[in-house]
C-alpha cells in the first residue's frame, strides 16, 4: 500500500508512472519522503535511488504533433543512459520534425536552467506576468510584483542547497507541459503555482487572490537543437553552439591512429590492417571505419587544426577520396572563414 502511486494521482504501467485522471490525496513531497525511507530501510542494502524511479518529466513532455515522450534507457559498459523517446517512434508511426529520442539529462538540465534564468531575471519575469494579466487595467496589490521578484531571486540563490526531492516537487508542480519542436522547446508554466509558491506562506492569501487576475498558463521558450553525432545524441541549448573541442579531439586522435597503423604496414611491421587488429586486440569495426583517415590530405588536416569547424567524425568519414585534389571538408566553416578547404 505504501508503494501504490494511486494516492498521488498516478497510475503504474509496466514499471512506469503516468498521470492519472483522478486527483491525488497525498502531496508529492510526503510521498517522496516515504519512498526514500522505505528504500533506505529495505533489507539487502539497496542503493538509495532505484532504477525504476520515474524520470523528472514523465507524462508532461510531448513533441510538436502531441505525441508523448516516454522515459527509456539503455545500458552500455555498466552505465545507464536515460532518454525520452517519442511514442510515435516506438510505434513506428508517422511523426513530426521533433526528435524521436532526446537524452534525458540534457533536456532536464536545459528546462531547469531556463526556469532558473526566468526567476533570476526581474525584467523577463515581470514581462511574463504582465502579459498574462486577464485585465490589463487590473493592478495587483501594492508591492506584489516586488515581492514575487525578491522571492524568485532568493529561490535561485538557495536552489542548489535544496534537497533533490524538494527541487523535483517544485518543478513538477510548476511545469504544466513541455513541448519539443525542431528548433526550440516550449515550457508551459502554471502561474498560480508560481505566484503561490514564490511569495511564501506569510503572504499566501494575498498571492492566492492576486493569482486570480492572471491566466492559468504562461509559456517561455528555450532555443534547442538536436544533434545526431554518430551514435551519440547531443543537445544544443540556448544561444551556445555545440562545443567543437571534443569532436575535433576525436577526429585528430582517429587520424593519428590510422596514420600509425598505415606506417606500420609500410615499414613491414604488419602485413595488413587485419594483422594489426589481431595483434593489438582492437575493435575491428572501428579500426576499419577510421583507417581511410590515413589518406587524408595534409591541407584538410591543417584546416581541422586551425579552424573552428562544425565537422564531426561521422561526416568526415562519409567520403574520403584517395586523390588529395578531390578532398575537402564536407561541412561549412563559421562565418568569415570560407566554405571548404581542399
Amino acid at each position: 500500500m505504501l508503494r501504490n502511486p494511486l494516492y498521488i494521482g498516478f497510475i503504474r504501467h509496466k514499471k512506469e508512472l503516468y498521470p492519472g485522471e483522478h486527483a491525488g490525496i497525498i502531496d508529492r513531497l510526503t510521498w517522496d519522503k516515504a519512498q526514500a525511507l522505505l528504500s533506505q530501510n529495505n533489507r539487502g542494502g539497496r542503493r538509495r535511488e532505484r532504477s525504476t524511479q520515474p524520470s523528472l518529466f514523465t507524462g508532461i513532455i510531448f513533441d510538436a504533433a502531441e505525441n508523448r515522450y516516454s522515459p527509456t534507457h539503455s545500458n552500455k559498459n555498466g552505465c545507464r543512459y536515460r532518454y525520452y523517446t517519442s511514442r510515435a517512434a516506438i510505434r513506428k508511426t508517422k511523426r513530426s520534425n521533433s526528435p524521436a529520442r532526446i537524452p534525458a539529462p540534457g533536456i532536464e538540465n536545459a528546462v531547469t536552467e531556463r526556469i532558473l534564468n526566468l526567476l533570476n531575471s526581474p525584467s523577463e519575469l515581470l514581462e511574463v506576468l504582465k502579459n498574462s494579466l486577464l485585465d490589463q487595467d487590473g493592478v495587483p496589490p501594492n508591492g506584489f510584483y516586488a515581492t514575487v521578484v525578491e522571492r524568485a531571486a532568493r529561490m535561485v540563490r538557495v536552489w542548489k542547497t535544496l534537497p533533490a526531492l524538494e527541487r523535483d516537487r517544485f518543478l513538477a508542480a510548476l511545469i504544466d507541459r513541455i513541448v519539443v519542436y525542431a528548433e526550440h522547446v516550449e515550457i508551459r508554466l502554471r502561474l498560480k503555482v508560481l505566484l503561490h509558491d514564490l511569495p511564501g506562506p506569510d503572504s499566501g492569501v494575498q498571492a492566492a487572490q492576486a493569482a486570480d487576475n492572471f491566466l492559468p498558463i504562461a509559456s517561455v521558450t528555450c532555443p534547442f537543437k538536436h544533434v545526431d553525432n554518430g551514435r551519440a545524441l547531443r543537445l544544443v541549448i540556448g544561444n551556445d553552439r555545440l562545443s567543437n573541442d571534443r569532436s575535433r579531439q576525436l577526429i585528430l586522435r582517429a587520424i593519428a591512429r590510422s596514420r600509425l597503423w598505415y606506417q606500420r604496414i609500410v615499414d613491414g611491421e604488419a602485413a595488413c590492417l587485419n594483422d594489426i587488429i589481431r595483434r593489438d586486440g582492437i575493435d575491428a569495426s572501428h579500426a576499419k571505419k577510421i583507417f581511410p583517415l590515413a589518406f587524408l590530405s595534409p591541407s584538410c588536416t591543417e584546416s581541422i587544426l586551425r579552424f573552428n569547424t562544425d565537422l564531426t567524425l561521422k561526416a568526415l568519414l562519409e567520403n574520403i577520396p584517395m586523390e588529395w585534389s578531390r578532398q575537402s571538408l564536407p561541412l561549412p566553416m563559421h562565418a568569415g572563414q570560407g566554405a571548404q578547404f581542399s
